[in-house]
Parts: C-alpha cells; sequence; structure tokens
C-alpha cells in the first residue's frame, strides 16, 4: 500500500511540474510574442519620426538659401539708397522682394503618434531624450519664432508693406503681356518706385530694411541649429535601426578636403559600399558646407557630383540651382531649375523659383 502511494506521489508530482513547465514555457512564448510586438512597434514608429525629420529637414535646406539671397540683394539696395544711384528695375525688384518671408511648419505627426503609444515606446534612452527635445523644444522654437512674426515688430513682411504701399505705383504707359499656365494671358503693367527722391531720402524705411535683414538672419541661425540636431538624431535612429553605413558628414568632420571626400564617395561601391552615398545623404552634405560651413564652392562641388551619380532625381538639379543662384551664378541656376522641372513638372520649389527669376527678365 505505501509503495503504490509513493508511487502515486511521484507520478503526481511529475505531472505538476510538467504542467508548471509547460505554463512556463507558454508565458516565456507569449513574453517573447509581446517582445516582438514591441520591437516591430518601436521600429515602425522610429521610421516615421525619421521620416517627418527628413521632411522637415529638407524644408529647412531649401528655405535659408532663399533667406540668404534676400539679405544679399536686400544689402545691395541699402548701399544703392546710400550712394543715390539711378532709378532701375533691379532697385524696383528688390525692394519688391525685399518683404518676401518663409514659414517652415515642422512635420510632427509622427511624434504625435509616439506621445498616444507612450514615450517609453522609445527604449533607447538617448534617442528618447533626443527625440523629446527636438519636438517639443527645437520645433517649438521654429514654431515661436513665426507666431512673434505675426507682431508686426517682427514681421518681416508686415513691416515693409506699409512703404511699399506708399512708393509703388503701376506705370500705365509700360504694358506686357504675361503667359499663364492653366489660364488666358494676362495683361499687365510694369510697376515702378514713385517718388523716387523721397524713397532715398526716406531714413526710416532705411532703417526697416535693415532690421528686416537682422531679423532674417536670426530665424537662419534658428533654422541651422535645428538643421544640426536633425541631422545628428537621424543618426541615432539609424544606428539603431542596423543600419551599417557610416555617415559622410564623418569624412568632413575628420578634416578632410572636399575633393578628398569626393574622391572616397566615387570609390565606393553602389551594391556595397562602405560609407552611405544615398542621394539624399550627399545632398545633406551639400547642405552642410553651404548653409552651416559657409563653403559654396566646396557644396557647389558636392551638388555637381550628385546630379552626376544621380542623373534622374529632380532633387539634385534643385539642390544644385539652390547653390549657384547663392553664388550669383543666375544663367546656370536657371538651366539646373529647369531640368529639375524637366523630371518633376510638379517640383514646387522649382516652379516658384523660375517664376520670380522671370519677372528680373
Amino acid at each position: 500500500m505505501e509503495n503504490k502511494t509513493a508511487k502515486y506521489l511521484k507520478y503526481a508530482i511529475g505531472e505538476i511540474m510538467l504542467v508548471v513547465i509547460g505554463i512556463l514555457i507558454a508565458l516565456q512564448i507569449n513574453n517573447w510574442n509581446d517582445y516582438r510586438k514591441l520591437q516591430k512597434q518601436e521600429t515602425q514608429i522610429l521610421n516615421e519620426l525619421k521620416s517627418d525629420l527628413l521632411k522637415t529637414k529638407k524644408e529647412i535646406e531649401s528655405t535659408v538659401p532663399r533667406h540668404k539671397r534676400i539679405i544679399k540683394s536686400t544689402h545691395w539696395l541699402l548701399a544703392a539708397i546710400l550712394d543715390k544711384k539711378s532709378y532701375s528695375d533691379s532697385i524696383y525688384l528688390t525692394f519688391s522682394r525685399a518683404g518676401v518671408d518663409y514659414q517652415i511648419i515642422p512635420k510632427t505627426s509622427s511624434f504625435e503618434n509616439l506621445k498616444s503609444m507612450g514615450l517609453n515606446t522609445i527604449t533607447n534612452d538617448s534617442i528618447r531624450i533626443a527625440i523629446t527635445n527636438i519636438f517639443q523644444l527645437s520645433f517649438s522654437s521654429l514654431l515661436h519664432f513665426e507666431m512673434k512674426s505675426e507682431n508686426s515688430k517682427y514681421n518681416i513682411g508686415q513691416s515693409i508693406f506699409p512703404y511699399q504701399k506708399k512708393y509703388i505705383e503701376l506705370d500705365f504707359s509700360r504694358q506686357f503681356k504675361s503667359a499663364r499656365k492653366h489660364s488666358d494671358t494676362l495683361i499687365r503693367y510694369k510697376p515702378i518706385i514713385k517718388n523716387y527722391d523721397d524713397f532715398l531720402k526716406n531714413t526710416e524705411l532705411y532703417l526697416t530694411l535693415q532690421l528686416s535683414n537682422y531679423t532674417r538672419s536670426n530665424k537662419i541661425d534658428t533654422e541651422m541649429r535645428v538643421l544640426e540636431e536633425i541631422y545628428d538624431l537621424v543618426l541615432m535612429i539609424d544606428r539603431e535601426l542596423g543600419n551599417p553605413y557610416k555617415g559622410v558628414k564623418s569624412v568632413a568632420l575628420s578634416g578632410k578636403t572636399v575633393d578628398e571626400i569626393i574622391a572616397v564617395i566615387k570609390a565606393q561601391d553602389k551594391e556595397n559600399p562602405d560609407y552611405d552615398i544615398s542621394e539624399t545623404t550627399i545632398n545633406q552634405l551639400g547642405y552642410y558646407y553651404m548653409n552651416t560651413m559657409r563653403q559654396n564652392e566646396d557644396a557647389l562641388k558636392v551638388f555637381k557630383l550628385n546630379t552626376e551619380l544621380y542623373s534622374d532625381a529632380f532633387n539634385t538639379y534643385d539642390s544644385y540651382g539652390d547653390c549657384l543662384l547663392l553664388m550669383g551664378d543666375k544663367e546656370n541656376g536657371i538651366k539646373a531649375y529647369k531640368k529639375s522641372l524637366e523630371l518633376n513638372p510638379k517640383n514646387e520649389n522649382a516652379i516658384k523659383i523660375l517664376s520670380e527669376l522671370k519677372l528680373e527678365n
């Protein structure tokens, strides 16, 4: 009887252990599945965040050169006023554009998704902190600058418009036709500056133009700071996602010349490169030289290389055109924008720039 009881107990204990082990295995599998789901969720949100960052980055990269062109042309106008230059269409055109401003709206839908999911979805503490800083602080500084601009004290357009209204009128003796793509040709009259002598003597206007350049310069500084933060965060996200490539910018920071960097890029095997030599990355390098380092000739070499490596990509020619115009090469800048538009007829930046440049002809 005792032997039977002992055997039964051993059997029962064995059965219980098997059940417990089964439960533990099931829990482990369940935990593993949950972990995989969370990992997949994190990867998806990181890719969404990266996409929004790159969109905002692209907008900043295209906006900064426009601000710089207007600063340069407004400097020319200020010098012309001081030198009491004779009136010309160039003076009108520069004055008419002095109040043009550009607003950057950061892309934040991915961050809103992350907040609804919980910030702890991002397991890497450094990346989570950097994401929070950019989307809640740095992007807010861009928007805060724009909100301040609603006040006429900070708003470039509003501060200059009263003077444009005062001094610009139509010369009805100078008629011209303006062809439109989706509507009939328009009959227009040439705008000119009236009371030009008074225009040259107006010290309040001169001060306002100076302040507009100061404000525009501050905007560039803010935008460039955010641009650098975006660049660093994108690199962090790429590493977290397992991107094996090294950033080309790291070669630039190592002290190599732009010609040496171009040689490194050209030496890469496109199928198995040691560095990220994508169209986007090379474009970023070009803007790094142009906007951060202010080395326009080096930037031009990088942008030109990108058009050669990715000759079917409209954005490479768009960026090349940005740099050419900034350096004063209007003829080749127009050619680059036309090529970009040929590759992508919906490229709004090229359409806008070419439309503005037509006014100068």
